[in-house]
This record gives structure tokens, C-alpha cells and sequence, in this order.
């Protein structure tokens, strides 16, 4: 069970992450008409950490 919350836990600090640079960078409005690409991408990082670990 330990990997899935580290992989929760990056998911939830690279999502943080890529949508503060994200805003900063290109705005809050680019950034909340693309949070669900952004949502998706920090799930993908996520797992990929957890599965990494995993092995």
C-alpha cells in the first residue's frame, strides 16, 4: 500500500506544481480551461512514480 500513496502523494504535488508554473506562465484562465489535461498529466507522473517504486 505504500506505493500507491507515494504515487498519490507526487500526483498531489505535481499537479500543485504544474498549475502554479502553469498560471504564472500562461494565466489563470489558459490554466482552468486546460485543468483537465493538466489533472491527467500529474496522474500519469503519479502512477509512473508508483510503479517505479513498485519494482
Amino acid at each position: 500500500m505504500r506505493p500507491v500513496s507515494l504515487g498519490a502523494l507526487w500526483t498531489t504535488i505535481t499537479l500543485v506544481a504544474i498549475s502554479a508554473v502553469t498560471a504564472l506562465a500562461l494565466g489563470p484562465d489558459w490554466t482552468i480551461s486546460h485543468r483537465f489535461a493538466i489533472i491527467g498529466a500529474s496522474v500519469g507522473w503519479g502512477a509512473s512514480v508508483a510503479i517505479r517504486r513498485r519494482t
